[in-house]
């Protein structure tokens, strides 16, 4: 995805956060790279910004951020782009090993929507007919960059699934029923 805006600046990290409280940013100054959403630092490679430290940077801002839920997990992305793919195998081949982590959405006749998400080239996850989808002749590929990835607790996934945390009585029924009345009065 292109930015919204690029522009040369002398900057600090507080300035930095503060705009990110708008926009995704991503920031160099050709050593290093610096990331952040929502006023976090999400990623830094190279020589970190120190907090009383200015620098002449590129600054990117980003507007097309998109969170997506895959199994426990809460990923932020961002689109790359959309292409339209008549050698699938190929073009998910390709496309993972271009970037770290990658989401890809895609969509066909046969497949409609799959959900795949590599991490270093390597399918990690996938979401939907897989196969039906590498059977197809054509595709349309929705390519996002995954910026951050959140693990979700028991309390997320509990709510995401409609369910409740078991009382004490609960639990002990459950012991009960699977290891008899005596183990409980073990524990």
């Amino acid at each position: 995805m292109k930015p919204t805006k690029i522009y040369k600046d002398v900057v600090d990290i507080n300035s930095l956060k503060e705009l990110s409280k708008e926009y995704l940013i991503k920031a160099t100054d050709g050593k290093s790279i610096i990331v952040l959403y929502k006023g976090k630092v999400l990623f830094e490679k190279g020589e970190t910004l120190k907090e009383d430290e200015k620098k002449e940077m590129v600054i990117a801002l980003y507007k097309t951020i998109k969170k997506v839920k895959i199994k426990d997990v809460e990923c932020i992305v961002n689109k790359i782009e959309t292409k339209i793919s008549t050698d699938i195998k190929k073009d998910l081949e390709n496309i993972s090993k271009k970037y770290e982590k990658v989401l890809i959405e895609a969509f066909s006749r046969k497949a409609k929507k799959v959900m795949l998400l590599y991490s270093n080239g390597t399918l990690v996850y996938v979401e939907g007919e897989y196969k039906k989808l590498l059977e197809d002749k054509k595709a349309i590929l929705d390519i996002y960059e995954v910026i951050e990835e959140i693990k979700l607790s028991r309390l997320d996934l509990l709510k995401k699934y409609n369910l409740t945390e078991p009382s004490e009585e609960e639990i002990k029924e459950i012991i009960e029923n699977a290891l008899g009345d005596e183990i409980w009065k073990t524990l």
